[in-house]
């Protein structure tokens, strides 16, 4: 839900997606890590994978 809330703020759109976010308190820093949603045709079927 929380990444969804990201996506939506950043601006970020398929085939990218927030894949985690980390935020440390004492050092106040957020980090967002991203990756690529890929897709394959494979036997009249669509398969999808995050890398």
């Amino acid at each position: 839900m929380m990444n969804n809330l990201f996506e939506k703020a950043l601006s970020i759109n398929p085939p990218w997606f927030v894949k985690e976010i980390r935020f440390d308190e004492r050092q106040k820093k957020l980090d967002i890590f991203m990756a690529l949603r890929r897709f394959e045709w494979a036997g009249g079927s669509l398969r999808s994978w995050s890398s």
